[in-house]
């Protein structure tokens, strides 16, 4: 046996998902969400020879822990007259104290009088509490006050004690507003039901289902951990769980809490190390050996509960397990065993055959085994990367500027909490909504307040600054444009970015397929040259080109009938990805969207005729080296529902479902297009700007801080098969590949090709027309580059004016990664 802790948890957000329970969470989930968000941590999975153990997590209000009712109060025991109405009374507590328990456990009776104090302190520590009290308080008269016309008037003490089993004076102001409320006939569960829908991605066949949303009362649970660095394993992994959440949603916040760790009451940890009879306080499955014993046992209670469910974020179901259920009574303490729950994946090629399965009472269920192909991906920024949430820019009261040690720091502010704290330190003016509008405003702070939101307390997040920001951040009509966040305000990279940008990888590798050359030349002269905004969409907008390049417009065969669905990459489902840490993920940045002055004199200049300014964004921040871990997965049974029966001169959408289901595809396709993205921007950059003869505008060499030498840089060149566009300011980029190389057997540029009505290429007219240049320049086999380009760096001076064109630094481009996968299955 190890150390225990007692790990107690006080939910801030409610609770998401399925077959929710007040006061309770399995234990397998607890080990399960542990296991998962070390590996996350860690980047390897623990070793199991000594494996950490898990209790599951029972309600704790008062300072005491309830434990689950044992089953060995369910047997029989005498024979007196009120013992068959006291067994179900005892049946109706789910969880009882320590010495309930003990008494329980041995086979014994509870008196009456305790068996309704039981029933009242788990009435109480069933409430759904919240991590800080509500800002009111309710006096006793207050309490009364709300108890006339009922049939409690004037006994708030003598309830509260029925109720409870609590003194009036001892309960908390939620416990209070609970109380009043029960008396009003109003319930306190907290559990509210929400429906869904959801909708067969090929026959469009829907169905409905509801999620729970629960609030949790205060929960605590058991860790048993084998060494000291097990155990700092295992805290580190909860504080990342207390931020991300458990249960359903956890992107928009659900599932949120803080954990303190307690000692273990000395009468449970004495024999949590005993020997003889054991009740479990988690789910179990026990080894052979321990099931044999178990039905040899005639002292033995138990019960037995199924858990199934879905792999995290995708539809595959897990296999079905049996454990032993808490509070079942053994012949001695178990060891159990980790059972491998992962969805069996049929060989690729076979066919999918539903089977039916009966167990016990579940009769009929169809469960199908899925053909799943799947990669672990890992993204590193490398270069500031924005993934905004729109056009969303915060305000100048938004966000408060600070020096932490000797670096300008940002904390982005939670507004609800800092005006509560604005409340309470002013108190009621009158007008106090003015107050906090002024202050938040003027960024003038208490020195108690402004300490709680440089150490976090009152901050959604806290970030670095690049001194080229600070005056744009400084300024009255200063703003920001932030980041996508979950609701703690934890940065992560939304799948759906990278499926988007996955897509663009794969059209790029359509591009270079046999036959998609001339297709794609036909729909380049085929656009009308005098309607450049017609033109731009049909080249650039993704889903009338991805549409072109795959053959999407043709109807995919499905079997049922019904409307098709044309888009095969619904195939593909991308995990939204987490960093490996929670702190200083992102900076802010000074962004500025360059385009250029070509010619002899050639230089950069802000877009718009130099009349662009640059903007303060929230970027990931390559500096801190966090990595962004999640999954791809590829459903191969319905990418061959899409394909049909193959043919011999497959058309291009098919060729594209063949290659994503092939692991040997998915990284050629994406090293491929690395390569062919670094090619086209080390070109550009060094081949364009590099050959300015002067730099008369918007410095961009010249040292190893400067955009051009950055990319130069022989790492960058190590890395060119990895290196990953993405978020905003590489939309452009990514789509200028497409016309900038041609497939190797073709050789020239793709879209140099005229039309008959112009000796001048749509695409390069598209591309470059940002370029102020002469009409026979567009004759030159020059790579053709993008209206304009968004780059960091400084623009502005210590005002917030800006700066002269030649005293402007570009530093670096927006959206560099580096991406690495990893094939998991199929």
């Amino acid at each position: 046996m190890g150390r225990h802790d007692l790990v107690v948890l006080t939910f801030t957000q409610p609770l998401r998902g399925r077959d929710l329970r007040a006061g309770y969470l399995p234990s397998d989930l607890l080990w399960g969400a542990l296991f998962s968000a070390d590996v996350r941590l860690q980047d390897a999975p623990m070793p199991l020879e000594s494996p950490y153990r898990v209790s599951s997590a029972f309600p704790y209000a008062g300072g005491e822990w309830l434990l689950p009712r044992p089953r060995a109060a369910d047997a029989p025991g005498t024979d007196a007259p009120d013992s068959a109405g006291d067994r179900k009374a005892v049946k109706k507590l789910e969880f009882v104290n320590l010495e309930d328990f003990l008494t329980l456990a041995g086979g014994q009776r509870l008196s009456a009088e305790r068996l309704a104090r039981a029933s009242a302190r788990q009435r109480r520590a069933l409430l759904p509490v919240t991590a800080q009290e509500p800002p009111l308080t309710m006096t006793d008269a207050q309490l009364n006050r709300t108890l006339r016309g009922t049939r409690h008037a004037g006994q708030g003490d003598g309830l509260a004690r029925a109720r409870y089993a609590a003194p009036l004076t001892d309960l908390t102001p939620t416990e209070r507003l609970h109380l009043s409320r029960e008396a009003r006939g109003q319930g306190a569960s907290g559990q509210t039901e929400r429906q869904r829908n959801a909708q067969d991605r090929v026959t469009q066949a829907t169905d409905t289902f509801t999620t729970d949303a629960l609030a949790q009362p205060r929960l605590a649970f058991l860790l048993e951990t084998t060494s000291d660095a097990q155990r700092a394993r295992l805290l580190a992994a909860l504080r990342l769980l207390a931020d991300t959440g458990l249960g359903g949603l956890r992107t928009h916040g659900s599932g949120q809490f803080t954990l303190e760790l307690q000692p273990v009451p000395d009468g449970l940890a004495v024999r949590l190390t005993a020997s003889g009879q054991h009740v479990l306080l988690g789910l179990t499955h026990p080894t052979p050996q321990e099931a044999q014993a178990i039905d040899d046992s005639e002292d033995a209670r138990y019960s037995l509960r199924r858990r199934d469910g879905y792999l995290d974020g995708t539809t595959l179901e897990r296999q079905d397990v049996w454990m032993l259920t808490e509070g079942s009574l053994m012949p001695g303490p178990l060891t159990g065993q980790v059972v491998d729950v992962a969805p069996r994946l049929s060989a690729p090629g076979l066919a999918q055959r539903p089977e039916r399965q009966h167990r016990n009472r579940d009769h009929g269920r169809r469960r199908m085994n899925r053909n799943i192909l799947s990669f672990d991906v890992r993204i590193r920024p490398v270069s500031p990367v924005h993934i905004g949430i729109g056009n969303e820019v915060v305000g100048r009261g938004a966000y408060h500027l600070y020096r932490d040690s000797s670096k300008d720091a940002l904390a982005l502010l939670q507004p609800r909490k800092l005006a509560g704290r604005l409340l309470d330190h002013y108190g009621d003016q009158g007008n106090m909504a003015q107050t906090v509008r002024d202050r938040m405003e003027q960024d003038d702070y208490p020195s108690a307040i402004l300490r709680e939101i440089e150490s976090g307390t009152l901050a959604l997040r806290r970030m670095g600054v690049h001194p080229g920001a600070l005056p744009l951040l400084r300024a009255r009509s200063g703003g920001l444009k932030i980041i996508t966040a979950q609701a703690n305000g934890l940065p992560y990279i939304p799948g759906s970015s990278v499926k988007g940008a996955l897509r663009t990888a794969w059209l790029d590798w359509q591009t270079q397929q046999s036959g998609a050359y001339p297709g794609y030349v036909a729909d380049v002269t085929a656009a009308d040259i005098r309607k450049p905004k017609q033109a731009s969409q049909a080249l650039l907008e993704r889903s009338q080109t991805a549409g072109a390049i795959n053959g999407l417009v043709e109807q995919l065969p499905v079997k049922s009938g019904t409307a098709p669905n044309r888009d095969i990459f619904r195939a593909v489902s991308v995990g939204d990805l987490l960093p490996d840490r929670p702190d200083q993920l992102t900076r802010v940045q000074a962004v500025l969207s360059m385009s250029y002055q070509a010619g002899n004199a050639g230089f950069a200049r802000p877009s718009n005729k130099g009349q662009a300014g640059a903007e303060a964004w929230e970027c990931l921040d390559p500096q801190s080296n966090a990595t962004y871990s999640g999954v791809i997965q590829i459903d191969l049974d319905l990418l061959r529902r899409m394909q049909g029966r193959r043919s011999d001169n497959p058309k291009n959408w098919e060729i594209l479902a063949s290659a994503l289901g092939r692991a040997e595809d998915w990284e050629n396709a994406i090293s491929l297009y690395c390569s062919r993205f670094y090619e086209q921007q080390s070109e550009h950059y060094i081949g364009i700007l590099g050959n300015f003869k002067k730099q008369s505008g918007i410095i961009t060499w010249g040292d190893e801080n400067r955009v051009v030498d950055w990319i130069a840089s022989e790492e960058n060149d190590r890395r060119a098969e990895k290196i990953f566009p993405m978020g905003m300011g590489v939309g452009l980029l990514g789509h200028s590949i497409l016309g900038s190389y041609a497939p190797e057997d073709v050789g020239g540029i793709l879209g140099e090709e005229t039309s008959e009505r112009s000796e001048i290429s749509v695409l390069k007219r598209v591309l470059d027309s940002g370029i102020k240049r002469e009409a026979h320049a567009y004759q030159d086999q020059e790579s053709p580059k993008p209206k304009s380009r968004r780059v960091t760096g400084l623009f502005v001076d210590g005002t917030g004016k800006k700066l002269p064109w030649t005293d402007m630094r570009a530093e670096r481009p927006l959206g560099w990664t580096e991406l690495t996968l990893t094939r998991r299955s199929g």
